[in-house]
């Protein structure tokens, strides 16, 4: 049985293309409304979806009272860092430092303990699944999660193409789930589908001449499974790929912004915004009734077999 996940990054509008210096702070978090109608599609399905919550959206009485809303319907509420938008601001103001895997590990635990807090406060529970804004993670970020008692992350990106992200790190290519260990205790990492239109990731990622002319010619081509900036047919086929593949989760990604016009560059108006709504009712059908994937929340995934690990307590001693 294949699982099929969808996380949707709850989160203030956010212009990507400017300087960050101008989006440290709240944000505008009117987007969140969109996620009830959302809530009736995944309904539909019978699709769980697990809502990533950031601090201005907690912060804010309007968005916070959307997602008790939601918490008495079918789905699963984690958090989600951005590390400029969430307190204490302590660090240089600086692109670079949007990345928690790029600050001191000191003041990525002050930030988590405040989105904690904010997420217990507002409602009421512990939150166990977690994403870090922009995918940055790494070994430290990871012990401190187990630490907090969180059991699921979304961070990975297998063939993650930032600048910050290298080729050398522990979790790149990784398209299955696994366990990030530290001593007796755990966090089972589900990866983002991420991959490519043919079955050898290992050759199709190599950064070499031909491998990256045959990706300016489209014939090799990098998929996320997320309807942002990809067509229904990629997503078909990205999925397709991983069945064969045998990744036990289908792990489908947006962010809530996706579903207003001018939340996102995917949605520009209200017919891109009508295609986008098209798109995930088409990979909803076709994931569940024609693969026959399971629809579960993240914590929801049983991971029994071809597991595997990345021990924190090895890596720290080698």
């Amino acid at each position: 049985m294949t699982y099929f996940i969808v996380t949707v990054d709850v989160e203030e509008q956010f212009e990507w293309g400017v300087d960050f210096r101008k989006e440290y702070g709240e944000g505008d978090v009117s987007n969140v409304e969109e996620l009830i109608k959302f809530q009736f599609l995944c309904d539909e399905y019978n699709v769980k979806p697990t809502y990533l919550i950031d601090y201005p959206v907690l912060a804010n009485k309007n968005s916070s009272s959307v997602i008790k809303e939601l918490k008495k319907r079918r789905c699963e509420l984690g958090t989600h860092l951005h590390t400029w938008c969430n307190p204490p601001f302590e660090e240089e103001i600086c692109e670079r430092n949007t990345y928690a895997d790029n600050l001191d590990i000191r003041l990525v635990e002050k930030k988590m303990k405040v989105l904690n807090k904010k997420f217990i406060d507002t409602l009421g529970m512990a939150p166990k699944t977690f994403k870090s804004g922009r995918y940055g993670i790494n070994n430290k970020i990871f012990g401190l999660l187990i630490k907090q008692g969180y059991k699921v992350d979304t961070s990975a990106v297998p063939f993650n193409p930032s600048k910050y992200f290298s080729r050398s790190n522990k979790l790149y290519g990784r398209v299955r789930p696994f366990f990030v260990r530290l001593g007796k205790k755990s966090i089972l990492e589900l990866p983002a589908s991420d991959g490519f239109n043919f079955k050898n990731f290992r050759l199709l990622s190599e950064d070499n001449l031909l491998m990256n002319s045959l990706k300016r010619i489209n014939v090799v081509k990098r998929i996320r499974l997320s309807p942002e900036g990809h067509s229904y047919t990629e997503l078909r086929k990205i999925c397709d790929v991983l069945i064969a593949k045998d990744v036990p989760v289908l792990h489908l990604e947006l962010h809530s912004s996706d579903l207003i016009v001018g939340g996102a560059p995917y949605v520009k108006n209200k017919k891109e915004l009508k295609e986008f709504y098209e798109k995930l009712e088409n990979v909803f059908n076709y994931v569940i009734n024609v693969l026959g994937c399971n629809p579960v929340g993240c914590s929801d995934v049983k991971i029994t077999r071809k597991v595997s690990y990345l021990d924190l307590d090895r890596q720290s001693k080698s």
